[in-house]
């Protein structure tokens, strides 16, 4: 289960089932109980998915919404993000197939890419043992190392395994300017590294 269930994308789907178990429960006491106050139930049963869709309809952000109807997928994004995707989107249209790259949320890399295969790393800490971390690279064939500055978890890897390979990731394709840019690296494995 999720630890934070307020997000839309998680409640949405559950709200029909929470409003018909609501409303048949209370159909069925009233119906039981106090027959007379039935017609309320039912005007309940207009009004309140409609006030809580009025409620919401007002905090979407309709901008978004018609740009990406529009094909400008990446609106309102933040400029690292934006540099990230476009590089996703880069490695699915432009590199060779032979190009595995390494990033974090790989699943999401695969969606913007059209269905390109990445290697996923999802915490800096697996890079705690440089040697082993580029090992398991290499054994699954990884050969370009997306570095980005969405969360810091890349630059954090790419430091550490910089400090004690130097000349192990070497930039070939920069997306964005001097804010928030996002990399591809060839991967130069050390010799030590088999």
């Amino acid at each position: 289960l999720h630890v934070f269930w307020n997000q839309d994308r998680l409640i949405i789907p559950f709200f029909p089932f929470v409003l018909l178990f609501l409303f048949g429960s209370l159909l069925q006491l009233f119906k039981d109980k106090w027959p007379a106050l039935s017609p309320v139930v039912y005007v309940l049963m207009l009004l309140l998915p409609l006030i809580s869709l009025n409620r919401y309809t007002r905090s979407v952000n309709i901008k978004s919404i018609q740009e990406g109807l529009l094909g400008n997928r990446l609106y309102n994004y933040t400029t690292e993000w934006k540099n990230y995707i476009e590089a996703i989107q880069y490695i699915g249209k432009s590199e060779p197939k032979t190009t595995f790259a390494a990033t974090r949320k790989a699943e999401l890399a695969q969606i913007y890419s059209g269905g390109r295969n990445f290697y996923g790393i999802n915490q800096a800490a697996e890079a705690n043992n440089v040697d082993e971390f580029l090992k398991k690279l290499k054994d699954a064939g990884v050969n370009t190392f997306i570095l980005d500055q969405c969360l810091g978890t890349f630059s954090g890897i790419y430091n550490t395994v910089e400090a004690r390979y130097p000349g192990t990731f070497k930039s070939y394709k920069q997306f964005g300017g001097k804010d928030r840019p996002t990399h591809l690296c060839k991967i130069n494995y050390p010799p030590s590294i088999k």
